[in-house]
């Protein structure tokens, strides 16, 4: 009985499953170091706009210029904002 080509199929899945979970490693590290970026974009958005709103003259826009276009972050800029305003309860569905 030749079991070489059993051999063969359960070297094959077994590569193919690591490569598999390789890719999702890497994909979780590119997931995480994307994240970390946009919470340091968020975290200057939500500074840049606190200090339009205090601030006894307008500062340039040039530090939430380059916000256009980025919806997500936006969003979760007013969701922080709104957070920050009305507290943390306001995030409760009712």
């Amino acid at each position: 009985m030749n079991i070489s080509w059993i051999t063969d199929v359960v070297l094959l899945l077994l590569t193919v499953n690591v490569v598999g979970m390789l890719a999702l490693v890497a994909l979780r590290l590119i997931r995480d170091r994307l994240d970390r970026r946009r919470a340091a974009r968020r975290d200057a958005a939500v500074q840049a706009l606190i200090a339009l709103v205090i601030a006894p003259a307008p500062p340039p826009l040039d530090a939430v210029a380059g916000l256009v276009g980025d919806a997500r972050l936006m969003a979760e800029v007013v969701l922080e904002l709104q957070v920050l305003v009305r507290g943390p309860d306001s995030m409760q569905f009712r």
